[in-house]
């Protein structure tokens, strides 16, 4: 099996592609709020918890092969998701519940956004090996 000489990737493979990179992007910003508030987190703890996922990816990214940025993700998820809860006036239990919700729905998000990341890889596969 080889790759093809001439690969015709058109348009709509672009756009079906894109499409379905955004919507996992979407969900995973979906769950983890979804997740947050379903566990009693207020919208400063959700923004807290969208803030923590990005620095703790940033922070994370150099480890472990890139990796570390899926490790970092969930964790500034739940501890930007903390700081921020405690930081506007919840107790420490309280906080740390929301917290876990923001961290069961990042949990969610990444999986459902890895799951169209490899439908996206093997129907990229397709065109390029037919």
């Amino acid at each position: 099996m080889y790759p093809a000489e001439s690969v015709d990737m058109n348009t709509m493979f672009f756009v079906i592609t894109g499409g379905l990179v955004l919507l996992g992007e979407a969900l995973e910003f979906i769950s983890q709020l979804v997740g947050a508030k379903k566990y009693g987190g207020s919208k400063k703890g959700n923004l807290g918890g969208i803030i923590g996922a990005i620095c703790g990816a940033i922070i994370g990214a150099p480890f472990f092969f890139g990796f570390g940025a899926l490790i970092g993700a969930l964790g500034g998820s739940y501890a930007g998701c903390l700081v921020f809860e405690i930081a506007h006036g919840r107790n420490l239990s309280e906080a740390m519940i929301a917290s876990k919700g923001a961290f069961y729905g990042k949990s969610l998000g990444m999986s459902i956004k890895f799951g169209i990341g490899v439908f996206v890889v093997v129907y990229g596969a397709s065109y390029i090996w037919n």
